[in-house]
């Protein structure tokens, strides 16, 4: 998979662009398990932060796309492990921890 795309992919998604050959998968289905993903590294990193901390989190360090701020297309935008794991060990390291 890259950038949302898989190549081969059988019976979802849809082929883009036409005669590409190229599937492609996005929205929910795809984005999920990448924030799944992410919230347990942020976990990993502090286990006493809460959901809302952990939301908090991804959608202050997520890559805007589209108009500025979040919207119906691009939600929050693209997530950034990263920059998210960063800010976690930022704040533990402030918190002296």
């Amino acid at each position: 998979m890259d950038a949302g795309l898989i190549s081969g992919a059988g019976d979802f998604g849809f082929e883009f662009p036409p005669g590409s050959g190229e599937i492609r998968f996005f929205g929910t289905s795809a984005a999920a398990p990448h924030i799944a993903a992410v919230a347990a590294l942020l976990l990993q990193a502090n286990l006493e932060l809460s959901p809302a901390q952990i939301k908090a989190t991804l959608q202050g360090t997520a890559v805007d796309l589209g108009v500025p701020g979040p919207d119906n297309i691009f939600g929050a935008g693209r997530v950034d492990a990263l920059a998210a794991t960063q800010r976690v060990m930022q704040q533990l390291a402030e918190a002296g921890r």
